[in-house]
């Protein structure tokens, strides 16, 4: 869990949809902590914030090729 997490995102209305690899994050201290949280600081205006997985959420599969995040950039 030392790498980047992936994330992609879409907003629809005032509900933000998040689709990650993974539903937590390991933090400076060690302890693993609900991406959710994370997310909630980062986008405190948004009134609702949904989180799926890759798999729950196949617009990411159709839309995206989810790639490590160098690969991504390039």
């Amino acid at each position: 869990m030392s790498e980047e997490p992936v994330l992609y995102a879409r907003l629809l209305g005032d509900v933000l949809e998040i689709v990650t690899d993974r539903l937590t994050l390991r933090s400076s201290s060690g302890s693993l902590v609900p991406i959710e949280d994370h997310v909630r600081q980062v986008f405190v205006r948004v009134a609702e914030i949904r989180i799926m997985t890759v798999e729950e959420a196949p617009w990411v599969l159709s839309r995206h090729v989810i790639a490590p995040p160098l690969q991504r950039a390039a």
